[in-house]
């Protein structure tokens, strides 16, 4: 497989996960829509990483762009290294019990906070898939 039609797998899977965000988000599941945003971020940056013939690992979202910018594959600006920051606590906070205070995500996530992240996701999703034209 060349690392473009690897690249292009996980683009599909990071707009499969963008698509359930928003029907979460419409159900009023916040917590987790906000955990399937944190998906597609993650699997767009490592398209974009598996494109320039790399095989990322791990989930932290500002670690996999300090790589595409220490590939030299693009520059990149404040506004996405802190959507990717704010983004990086949904992948844990979102799911588990424990995670956050002593409330369960899906009665600790508020509509704003799923908004968020959706906007959030968004900008690292059109940065990747500038990169992937």
């Amino acid at each position: 497989m060349t690392p473009r039609e690897e690249a292009e797998r996980w683009l599909t899977e990071a707009r499969t996960h963008r698509a359930v965000a928003r029907d979460l988000y419409d159900n009023g599941s916040y917590s987790q829509s906000a955990f399937h945003c944190q998906q597609a971020a993650e699997m767009a940056l490592k398209a974009v990483l598996y494109n320039a013939g790399m095989r990322p690992f791990g989930h932290s979202l500002t670690d996999l762009l300090e790589l595409v910018e220490e590939q030299a594959v693009a520059s990149l600006d404040v506004d996405l290294q802190e959507a990717a920051a704010h983004l990086n606590r949904h992948y844990i906070d979102s799911r588990y019990p424990d995670a956050v205070q002593d409330v369960a995500p899906s009665n600790y996530y508020t509509q704003g906070m799923a908004e968020e992240t959706q906007e959030w996701t968004d900008q690292i999703l059109q940065f990747a898939f500038k990169l992937l034209k």
